[in-house]
């Protein structure tokens, strides 16, 4: 591995990261409040959005066509900015939330926008209306982050109360919540989930240094239209998961429940995975 390029342009901590869709822009956001869109390999200088927001900025990612960015900050507003225009500019502003904002994501078809933070509350937006069509409550403390699944109907939450749940949009409720066996050490600020044709993965580092990784398999096979790449609603009600914890030496197994809720038991095994 060798250090392609290097990208400077913030006077602060640089506290997200997004690529586009084709890979050729990196998005850059910082507690500077601005925005820098860097076209890699080359030498030009970035595209920026000064003041972005009245504070740091939180997160950011681009649409799925490639022309407008999500933005969110420290002031509790999301943004939207038309990065066709040179310099960027914004294109609409959704309704302050109640608390800070720890996140904010498109759905795939960018027709849904989720906020989640400090409310404990999934809020998500109508892209179009900029109305709130969603308000979902369940998780008991802070909101981290949220990802939209494929079919942009259903999202899974990850929260500081040690759960992450999956939610379901035609019915606006919560289809089931995992608890995830940590111990007191343990603090989630981050995760990350994807779909493969015969399971479900979800990584989730901890400030302790781990960084844990789930295998989620199906009851039943899903339904998967390869020519509109979009999965029918999933049957996530699994019965077990297998967790790795990577860069971690020492193996480990346990079984408990996950929520009253959720109703499903899981087992738990901790293995020596890449760190040989």
């Amino acid at each position: 591995m060798h250090e392609l390029q290097t990208l400077k342009g913030h006077t602060d901590v640089v506290h997200a990261v997004s690529f586009s869709l084709d890979s050729q822009t990196l998005d850059t956001v910082s507690y500077d409040e601005q925005i820098d869109l860097f076209k890699l390999g080359s030498k030009e200088q970035p595209h920026l959005i000064e003041k972005a927001h009245d504070g740091h900025v939180d997160s950011v990612s681009f649409s799925n066509d490639g022309k407008q960015l999500l933005s969110s900050g420290q002031d509790r507003l999301i943004k939207l900015w038309n990065i066709q225009t040179s310099p960027p500019t914004l294109s609409k502003t959704l309704p302050p939330a109640s608390d800070k904002l720890m996140w904010s994501s498109w759905s795939p078809d960018n027709q849904w926008i989720a906020a989640v933070g400090r409310s404990l509350a999934v809020d998500i937006y109508a892209t179009a209306s900029s109305e709130r069509d969603y308000h979902l409550t369940g998780h008991e403390n802070t909101v981290f982050k949220a990802i939209f699944l494929p079919d942009s109907q259903q999202l899974a939450t990850v929260s500081v109360d040690t759960t992450t749940k999956f939610w379901e949009l035609e019915q606006g409720k919560q289809l089931f919540s995992l608890h995830l066996p940590m111990t007191i050490n343990d603090d989630i600020w981050d995760f990350d989930f994807r779909y493969q044709a015969d399971r479900c993965l979800m990584a989730e580092p901890l400030v302790r240094g781990v960084l844990q990784l789930y295998q989620f398999s199906y009851e039943d096979k899903p339904n998967f239209d390869q020519a509109t790449e979009k999965r029918a609603l999933l049957p996530l009600w699994q019965s077990y998961l297998d967790k790795t914890d990577l860069f971690n030496k020492t193996k480990s197994s346990a079984t408990r429940r996950s929520s009253p809720d959720g109703g499903q038991s899981y087992r738990r095994q901790t293995a020596q995975t890449c760190t040989e």
